[in-house]
Formats: C-alpha cells, sequence, structure tokens
C-alpha cells in the first residue's frame, strides 16, 4: 500500500515501508531513493518497483521533481533549472536519511539519472565516506555525464521520427505524441502496444530549461561517484540511451554496468521490469553492501 508524504516543498515523496525480510548477510539495509526521468513522475516506480523492493525488505520511496507527478511548481515547470531539481533530491534525501538513521541509495532513470550525479557530486567527500548523504548511487538508462546532446543526436540520427515525437510531446504535451511513436520511445516491439496506450496519458510536458542544462553543463567531476558503490544498468534496445552511453557512464565513475538484453529505455514498467530490479537487487545484496 502506497502512503503519500509531502515534505516541504510540497513534494510528493511515495513510500513504500518494508514489508518483508531484508536479504541476509548485509552490512546494513539503506532505504531506496528512487528518481523518475522527463516527462513523467513518481507513479513510474509505483507499479512495480516500489512494492517489489518493500516486499523484499527495503524502505522504498520515489520522489516527483517539482513540477511533476502531484508535486507543487507545475506552472513554473518550463524555467525550472536543474539545479532546482537537486534541490529537491538533496532536500528529500536528507529527511529519508533522518527517518532512517542510514543515507539512502539514489536511484535514478534516464534524466533523474543525471540529478543524482549532480546531487552525489555536490555532496562532501568525507561526508559521503561516512555513510552520510548517499549510501549508493544507481544510474537506470541515464543522462552520460556527457550530457543530453549525444542522445539527442543519436536518436535524430538512428530515429528522426522518434525525435519529432518527442519534440511534439515536449511542445504539445501528450495529445501531440502518437501511440506508436511513445511505443517506441519507451518499450521493445514485443511489448504490447496497449501498455503504452495506458501510460501516455499520464505523460507531461518537461522544463525547457532543464533541456538547456543537460546539454550544455560540463560532466559531473566523478570523484565523489567513485568513492560510493555504483551501479549503470542500460538496455540493448534503448532509444535514447544507447547501450555504448551506458557503458561510457559505468567509465566515468569506474562502476560496473550491466546491459540488459532484449529491453527498453522505461525498463521499470515494461513486461520485463523484474529482470531490472533484480539486477539492482543482487547487486546490493552480493556487492554493495555485502
Amino acid at each position: 500500500m502506497t502512503h503519500p508524504v509531502l515534505p516541504s516543498p510540497a513534494l510528493e515523496l511515495l513510500h513504500f515501508p518494508a514489508s518483508g525480510a531484508a536479504p541476509k548477510g548485509l552490512s546494513k539495509v539503506p532505504p531506496l531513493l528512487f528518481v523518475h526521468g522527463a516527462f513523467c513522475g513518481a507513479w513510474v516506480w509505483e507499479e512495480h518497483f516500489l512494492p517489489y523492493f518493500a516486499s523484499k525488505g527495503f524502505n522504498a520511496y520515489a520522489l516527483s521533481l517539482r513540477g511533476h507527478g502531484k508535486s507543487e511548481g507545475s506552472e513554473a515547470l518550463r524555467d525550472t533549472s536543474l539545479a532546482e531539481f537537486c534541490e529537491d533530491l538533496s532536500s528529500t534525501a536528507a529527511d529519508v536519511e533522518s527517518e532512517h538513521g542510514v543515507a539512502p541509495v539514489l536511484i535514478g532513470h534516464s534524466m533523474g539519472g543525471m540529478v543524482v550525479q549532480r546531487v552525489v557530486e555536490s555532496f562532501d567527500l568525507a561526508a559521503l565516506k561516512k555513510g552520510q548523504g548517499a549510501s549508493a548511487m544507481v544510474l537506470m538508462s541515464s543522462v552520460p555525464p556527457g550530457g543530453l546532446w549525444g542522445t539527442s543526436l543519436n536518436m535524430m540520427l538512428r530515429d528522426p521520427f522518434l525525435f519529432m515525437q518527442m519534440g511534439a510531446l515536449q511542445a504539445f504535451g501528450a495529445g501531440a505524441a502518437t501511440v506508436s511513436g511513445v511505443h517506441r520511445a519507451m518499450f521493445t516491439g514485443d511489448t504490447p502496444v496497449d501498455l503504452t496506450a495506458a501510460y501516455l496519458s499520464r505523460l507531461q510536458e518537461e522544463s525547457l530549461r532543464v533541456q538547456l542544462d543537460l546539454s550544455t553543463a560540463p560532466p559531473p567531476v566523478a570523484t565523489n561517484g567513485t568513492s560510493i558503490p555504483t551501479l549503470v544498468v542500460g538496455a540493448d534496445e534503448d532509444a535514447f540511451v544507447p547501450s555504448w552511453m551506458a557503458q561510457t557512464t559505468g567509465r566515468h565513475y569506474h562502476a560496473p554496468c550491466t546491459i540488459l538484453a532484449n529491453e527498453g529505455h522505461a525498463m521499470m514498467l515494461g513486461q520485463k521490469w523484474q529482470v531490472a530490479a533484480d539486477v539492482l537487487l543482487d547487486w546490493m545484496t552480493d556487492k554493495a553492501f555485502a
């Protein structure tokens, strides 16, 4: 069961309390804090990942950045900066750490992956090494350290129709995008189109300012990310972040990179969502906190 929490400022924070026994052999059981990508909100984690990880003994949270989901700030979303999204995550992570006495694992998807990278970069290194701020970092189909321009160029050259669909979604909202276009953006071809149709109405516009920030800012300094356990997860059929970009992110942080076979960008919503979830679970239990 989901329990909405509204920290200050008024941000939507979904919490699925731990409902099962924690995996054996963990040195600590940190809470998990999931951050969504562009055009969506915390709801992308609610259907599968939050209840799944709660059943595995983790307190699982998902944040809607300002202007997304049920968070306030939609009226100013187009001018919202990446720094403001980082403030949302930093303050929420501090609240979760205060609640549980353990820093959360920060898990970001797509745009949310860059928010996570910037927040981890901003933490005091000595504090991070003491387990404060973030216990670990997980980047799932994340915007790579080099920014958004590479992913946009890759899409424009490889799939111009999809590139135009994303532009229409940004300019005119979900009503301007076609089910087939969003399907190609989110899922693999063997995923039922009905699944895409169900999610299309929940998509929203995105900040133009953030897209500029993601395209022009220098890469995050890797020092903090390499000082904590870090995992990169990509997908071999990702229309936004091809597998070679995910591998580049892994090299930037000297982190393991798992590429999911026959999987698309929205790995937390597709039919094979548990494969992606188990990659994270196995890494935490076998490597990060063993």
